[in-house]
């Protein structure tokens, strides 16, 4: 796999994945500004967020309950969060942020066997913003960063929150989709039953071989290294409204017993 692959093309795609990174979470933060107010928590549970005024949500009992129920289940390890989830929660604002998807990979080149993470220039974790990172919430489980456990918490509330608006709002997930991103949701295994949502955009990364990889990663001192674009791929993406116009035509065309204009 990757054969001819040398350092040179390394360099080349690393630059290409920069630019093509830096123009997508640009594009969606972009989206994501327009998009905020369908996402406000408080057309979910109404006064089961604090706040100086009322709001009365048809089915907040409810979609507290659907909350709770996430939250539940997600704050047990590697947080051990108080349970259950009490009403009214802190204020949640309408800032979303987005983080990189993280994984871990183990390398195995030259009898070396090393633990890096991973991380995708094409896919996001999106959350409601907090005191802390997606990346400084995994330092703290790690116990490499000391942090306020009220802070996790509120993350965690946060991604369950989120998670259960997209569920109930199945037009939102579908603007997304016109958007071109795809919607789903993760878990982690550092990170127990945390629910995290993603959005991954329409074009396909990739990795190295094991030893460009290790190479990359002992000269910055740094067990981290991130995806490539596959520009080879590029050629592959399918654009749905195309494919949706097209299945129209076709349609039209057998109704019509394959007559053309």
């Amino acid at each position: 796999m990757n054969q001819g692959f040398s350092s040179g093309r390394l360099l080349f795609l690393r630059k290409i994945t920069r630019a093509v990174s830096e123009h997508l979470v640009s594009e969606l933060k972009g989206h994501l500004n327009t998009m905020s107010p369908l996402l406000r928590p408080r057309r979910f549970l109404g006064d089961y967020i604090e706040s100086g005024s009322t709001e009365q949500v048809v089915d907040a009992d409810k979609n507290f309950g659907i909350l709770a129920d996430i939250y539940a289940k997600a704050a047990g390890k590697p947080f051990e969060l108080p349970r259950p989830l009490r009403p009214p929660l802190k204020p949640v604002g309408l800032a979303l942020e987005v983080y990189p998807w993280e994984s871990r990979y183990e390398i195995q080149a030259g009898g070396t066997k090393k633990t890096v993470t991973l991380t995708s220039p094409v896919r996001y974790v999106l959350s409601y913003a907090s005191g802390i990172s997606l990346s400084r919430l995994r330092q703290g489980i790690a116990g490499k960063e000391e942090q306020k456990r009220e802070d996790i918490r509120e993350f965690v509330i946060r991604c369950c929150l989120l998670h259960s608006m997209l569920a109930k709002n199945a037009g939102i997930v579908a603007l997304f989709r016109a958007l071109r991103w795809e919607v789903s949701t993760e878990t982690s295994p550092d990170l127990g039953g945390l629910p995290l949502t993603t959005l991954t955009a329409p074009i396909r990364s990739m990795l190295p071989p094991d030893n460009l990889i290790l190479e990359s990663t002992e000269m910055s001192g740094m067990p981290l290294f991130e995806e490539v674009v596959d520009v080879d791929a590029l050629s592959q993406i399918h654009d749905p409204l195309a494919k949706k116009v097209e299945g129209i035509v076709l349609a039209a065309k057998a109704a019509d017993g394959g007559v053309t204009a």
